[in-house]
């Protein structure tokens, strides 16, 4: 915990809970598995992020591209003996100013403003805020789930197994959640079931743990088999997070390619109004 730049605070959660469950062998074999699958899906989505900033560099680039042109057949028309380098030559030397003052520092502050956004929700006290984040982005937010439940029932299973309280199971596996929404949801429950409310109305609370899971922990309760059914779901959660590499790349190509398409077309409809005028331009220019 003294780490936090290296050791999460659900990391920390996992650890704490291992050692006073006795499973810390497990635990940290369970966090190494879930640090395995984050950097499956990075990998999965380093492509389409890759194919995303050459659509951005292009998109910021090209369109401007025909509002030099008025320029350039100006130029042509006072030189008409002029060959087609030297046409290209000039019409280099109308777009590099623009594309020197404009266009690269407009890509710049995009990368920077990119690299600020990551910085900040790399840090420790962000950790929330960049979990309630990616619950949102389609394909990360079944990804999330799945691995926030799996160490969240995990801790559960091993503290019941130890003799703990649920009020104690709670806290810890509120802790090995992390401080996004699903760990300060079980926090206040947690609370509430060690001052003596139900389970079942403590957990209500709680509405980022689905409702099955929180209607069969209340089963388990009532029927003492607290071990069992803990056990089950953890399986169930951690078979789910074995194939959702594959479904947060398929879904990352599938909304990239849907965003980056509607780039490029604003991209289209910007250089070919920029186009436009440019002909109209170079109308009037020849028409006397």
């Amino acid at each position: 915990a003294r780490y936090p730049h290296i050791f999460s605070a659900s990391t920390v959660g996992l650890m704490r809970a291992g050692e006073r469950s006795g499973q810390l062998g497990p635990m940290s074999r369970l966090l190494a598995d879930q640090y395995r699958q984050d950097h499956r899906v990075w990998i999965g989505l380093l492509p389409t992020r890759l194919y995303g900033w050459v659509i951005l560099f292009f998109a910021i680039m090209v369109p401007t591209l025909p509002t030099v042109l008025p320029a350039v057949m100006e130029w042509t028309l006072l030189h008409p003996d002029a060959t087609s380098s030297e046409q290209l030559q000039q019409l280099w030397n109308n777009y590099e100013p623009l594309l020197v003052h404009k266009l690269l520092p407009l890509f710049a502050l995009i990368v920077l403003l990119d690299w600020v956004a990551r910085w900040v929700l790399r840090q420790p006290w962000a950790a929330g805020l960049r979990q309630d984040l990616l619950g949102l982005v389609p394909g990360a937010a079944g990804f999330l789930r799945a691995a926030l439940l799996t160490r969240v029932l995990t801790v559960m299973e091993a503290m019941v197994r130890s003799g703990a309280s649920y009020g104690q199971a709670l806290q810890l596996a509120a802790q090995a959640a992390g401080p996004g929404k699903l760990g300060r949801q079980l926090a206040r429950a947690a609370v509430r079931v060690e001052a003596g409310e139900p389970l079942g109305t403590a957990l209500a609370s709680a509405k980022s743990l689905p409702f099955t899971v929180r209607s069969t922990m209340l089963t388990a309760e009532q029927a003492g088999a607290h071990q069992r059914t803990l056990g089950r779901l953890a399986e169930t959660e951690r078979e789910k997070l074995e194939s959702a590499p594959k479904r947060v790349a398929i879904t990352g190509y599938v909304v990239g390619i849907a965003i980056f398409g509607l780039i490029t077309g604003v991209a289209l409809a910007i250089g070919y109004k920029a186009y436009l005028d440019a002909a109209f331009a170079i109308g009037e220019k020849l028409m006397p």
